[in-house]
């Protein structure tokens, strides 16, 4: 029953640790559902920036190429701004190399400050007819606006929070399919472009403006909107321009932006417009330097079908920006990673879905950890969590490698709060059950130990039953000696002796069934019986030993629950004659060792069955005679079936031998020793497994001096 409620107690802290722990997982799975975005924003991000630096892209075509205005070009041609025809010069010489499209990362916001027309203001003094020359001079703007009218150019457009919320000049004209793209877009109230002459004369317009998440520059927009108008990036309209068509297509779902049509190239986006982009490592190869173009060292053929992008990279000009990959780039390469993405269709994605996969996730790790962490061993509980973050650690690499976007950090945190609060409940009912068990063993030691008190007291008081040697009188007749080992503290072996009259020695030996407890307390019974029939005979102890087999027997049976039986020898000597009258219940018969013949025989009687086993019985009398100087020797079956280690028996047949060996022992007591030590040979180290008993008597004669007992 103990047993049953412990196992019950058991189950139902396993269902309460699994429930609770269910309990947090779902939780967790909610929190992260609702509060999605604000968790991607300070988790997710460093994610993918790890997994940016641990794999940059690898450039694979080359479809854009920088112009830089570096430090030598600043060095060679002056300080930022250049005066236009110097600006002119610079966008002839590019557009001479018959580029797919020119995209201007520069913003002429202002009206030349070496205009003509201006330069008598900034020199009132000068002579009047040089001023009359000055402005008959032709405009650099107008001269750089010319050239903007020759070829591919795209000219760059700053978003500004502050506006009219009127679309600039000369956007690029979009087709929407399915639905209307601006309530998803990064709305601008107003734009920062080129003075009037410079933007009217180029041919396309795009935003320059990166919206900076944390720091860094992950997600460039493809589409932004002006007012109510959509505005393509810089890329986007060099891609338009480099196709030559008319329209841009834009794809609108339920959930936002799908992507951008240009022509036959489809590119999918963010659902606010914008493109994950896989950075590589900053490379000098994209780079000209303008000062080399300029002075007509480089071959136009570099830029024959290429996207030229043309902006600044020298460092005082701080038009700088950090990428994931954990370096600080000039923007104008950044423009032109984004077009090497679109090219090499290396660009990056995170599927609507994939969110829902990574909750998905969490919840199949964290069912596992909940359903393995309270039933194995905390060693075992950590090599799962362990293979589960290198698992959900490994998907992330992989599916980075193929260019989706995965946020491991979901399912890994997550199933390490699981599996750390399964543990620890799991931990704390470990130790409850450890001290739950300290106390049962205390319990069961201090049980033990009274037991065993309690034991040794009982065989103290079963050892006190059994008589000694020294409680027989002084005879010169006999030599008696016993010995008596039970397999446990107390056993079922028996013997007793006394002087039934001055000339008659009574005798008993005996084997209760079974062993320990209950068999020595029916040995004890049968002991008590036995000698109460013997010493109810009278004083003359005319008694014989069936009589007392006999009555015994009646007695014993009629409280026998157990139904234990006994086998027993009971017999007397006769200390004139010599003659022995024995009666046997069940048990192996004496043996007799005959000194005069130096051999031994083992008697026979008609062996009647174990007292207990037949109520109403009568036993037989068995009579043999002894001369002076020979030995009885009885014993009970713990020494003929003693074992070795192999599981051999000792048998009475190496009984018989030992003791025909000791045909020349000169008391009782150097007998019993010898077969003690014989068995003991055999026996070796194999536990004792029966109660030993051995009674030995000799009879040494009428006349014969008186000797001490042994």
């Amino acid at each position: 029953m103990e047993e049953k409620e412990s196992d019950a107690s058991a189950s139902n802290e396993l269902r309460s640790i699994r429930l609770k722990a269910m309990t947090l997982l779902v939780a967790l799975l909610v929190i992260t559902g609702f509060i999605s975005e604000s968790l991607e924003h300070i988790l997710a991000h460093r994610l993918f920036d790890a997994y940016q630096k641990l794999m940059p892209r690898q450039r694979v075509s080359a479809p854009a190429i920088i112009v830089a205005i570096d430090e030598a070009s600043l060095k060679a041609h002056g300080q930022w701004p250049w005066p236009r025809t110097i600006v002119a010069r610079l966008f002839d010489a590019i557009n001479a190399g018959r580029p797919a499209a020119v995209g201007i990362d520069v913003i002429f916001a202002e009206a030349d400050r070496f205009e003509p027309e201006r330069l008598p203001d900034a020199f009132p003094h000068i002579n009047p007819s040089i001023i009359k020359t000055l402005r008959n001079l032709p405009s650099p703007d107008r001269g750089l606006a010319g050239v903007l009218k020759k070829g591919p150019f795209v000219l760059g457009l700053a978003g500004l929070e502050e506006g009219n919320n009127q679309p600039p000049y000369g956007l690029i004209p979009f087709r929407a399919r399915g639905g209307d793209p601006a309530p998803y877009l990064r709305n601008y109230r107003g734009a920062l472009g080129s003075i009037e002459v410079i933007n009217e004369a180029a041919p396309g317009r795009g935003l320059l403006s990166i919206d900076i998440e944390e720091g860094v520059a992950r997600r460039m927009p493809l589409l932004s909107s002006i007012g109510a108008a959509p505005a393509p990036a810089l890329g986007l309209a060099l891609l338009h321009t480099a196709a030559q068509v008319n329209l841009l297509d834009i794809h609108v779902e339920k959930s936002g932006i799908a992507g951008v049509g240009i022509g036959d190239l489809f590119i999918p986006t963010t659902p606010d417009g914008r493109m994950w982009v896989h950075f590589g490592r900053q490379n000098m190869d994209r780079y000209v330097s303008a000062a080399e173009v300029l002075a007509g060292n480089v071959d136009p053929g570099t830029f024959e079908r290429k996207i030229v992008l043309v902006g600044f990279t020298g460092l005082g000009l701080l038009d700088f920006i950090t990428v994931p990959t954990g370096e600080r780039m000039p923007g104008i390469e950044a423009h032109a990673q984004l077009l090497e993405n679109i090219f090499d269709k290396t660009w990056l994605s995170r599927p609507a879905l994939i969110r829902a996969g990574e909750l998905a996730l969490l919840g199949l790790l964290g069912m596992i950890l909940v359903i393995l962490t309270p039933v194995v061993r905390p060693g075992q509980s950590m090599l799962i969590w362990a293979g589960i973050m290198l698992l959900t650690g490994v998907a992330g690499i992989f599916l980075f490698s193929e260019g989706i976007l995965f946020d491991a950090l979901v399912p890994a945190f997550g199933t390490t709060i699981v599996y750390g609060a399964t543990l620890a409940m799991t931990l704390v009912r470990t130790e409850r059950q450890r001290r739950d068990l300290q106390k049962a063993l205390a319990a069961e030691r201090e049980a033990k130990a009274r037991l065993e008190g309690e034991m040794a007291a009982a065989s103290s008081v079963q050892l006190g039953m059994l008589p000694s040697t020294s409680t027989l009188p002084a005879d010169g007749r006999f030599d008696l000696a016993v010995f008596m080992k039970p397999a446990r503290q107390v056993g079922g072996d028996l013997y007793d002796f006394f002087p039934l009259s001055k000339d008659r020695l009574f005798f008993l030996i005996g084997d209760v069934s079974g062993k320990g407890m209950p068999a020595s307390l029916f040995m004890a019974l049968s002991k008590a019986l036995c000698k109460s029939v013997a010493l109810r005979a009278g004083d003359e102890g005319s008694v014989t030993p069936d009589e007392i087999i006999t009555q015994t027997n009646i007695e014993a049976a009629r409280d026998n629950p157990e139904m234990n039986f006994v086998t027993a020898v009971a017999g007397v000597l006769d200390l004139e004659n010599g003659l022995v009258a024995w009666s046997t219940a069940g048990h192996d018969e004496p043996i007799h060792m005959i000194k005069e013949e130096r051999r031994v025989e083992q008697w026979a009687s008609n062996n009647g069955p174990p007292l207990c086993v037949i109520d109403d019985i009568r036993y037989n009398l068995a009579s043999a005679s002894m001369s002076p100087g020979d030995t009885l020797v009885m014993f009970t079956d713990g020494i003929t079936e003693a074992q070795d280690i192999h599981g051999n028996f000792y048998g009475l047949d190496r009984l018989m031998n030992c003791l025909d060996g000791l045909a020349d022992a000169v008391s009782t007591r150097v007998v019993l020793e010898g077969m003690l030590n014989d068995v003991q040979s055999f026996v070796g180290e194999a536990e004792q497994a029966d109660d030993m008993t051995i009674l030995t008597i000799r009879w040494l004669g009428k006349n014969d001096p008186p000797m001490t007992n042994g």
